[in-house]
C-alpha cells in the first residue's frame, strides 16, 4: 500500500481539525468555500481509496495470511472514516458558525433601526393641543410597532 494515502490523509484531517475562528460572516463564507474544497480533494482520492483497499482484499484471498496488510486495511478504513467523519461535523459546525453570524448581523441591524426610537418614544412631552396629543401618540405607537415587526424578522 502506498503511504504517500496515509499522508494524505494526515494532512486532510489536519486540515479538518485546524482551529479556524468564524469570527463574521465573510470569513464563515470563506471557511465554507475551503471546506467545499476540501471535499473536492476528498472525493478526487476516493478512487485511489477504492483501489487501495481492493488490491489489499485480493492480497488476503490469496494469501490470509498477510496481517500486515490485514491491519494496513484496518487502519486505512478507520482513517478513510475519521476523514468522512471529520468533513461532516466541520460542516455541520460552519453552518452553524454561518447561522449563527447571519443571526448576530441582523439583531445589530434590528438594534441600530430600533435605537433611533428609543430617544422618541422616551420623551415625555405630549404636546399641548389635543391633536398635537393623538399625533404624537400615533407615532409612538408607530415606534412601538416598527420594533416589534423588526424583533419579528429575526
Amino acid at each position: 500500500m502506498r503511504l504517500l494515502q496515509f499522508g494524505w490523509m494526515a494532512s486532510t484531517k489536519e486540515a479538518l481539525y485546524a482551529d479556524e475562528s468564524a469570527r463574521d460572516v465573510a470569513t464563515t463564507e470563506n471557511l465554507l468555500k475551503k471546506h467545499q474544497e476540501l471535499d473536492d480533494d476528498i472525493r478526487a482520492h476516493e478512487d485511489d481509496f477504492r483501489e487501495i483497499t481492493g488490491l489489499g482484499g485480493q492480497l488476503l484471498q490469496r494469501n490470509p495470511m498477510l496481517t500486515d496488510v490485514a491491519e494496513r486495511l484496518q487502519l486505512l478504513n478507520a482513517e478513510h472514516q475519521a476523514v468522512m467523519h471529520g468533513w461532516s461535523e466541520k460542516g455541520d459546525w460552519l453552518w452553524q458558525c454561518l447561522d449563527l453570524q447571519l443571526l448576530n448581523r441582523k439583531a445589530d441591524q434590528t438594534e441600530a433601526v430600533t435605537s433611533s426610537h428609543e430617544i422618541f418614544l422616551a420623551n415625555t412631552d405630549l404636546g399641548v393641543s389635543h391633536r398635537q396629543k393623538e399625533l404624537l401618540f400615533f407615532m409612538k405607537m408607530r415606534c412601538v410597532v416598527d420594533r416589534v415587526l423588526c424583533s419579528v424578522k429575526l
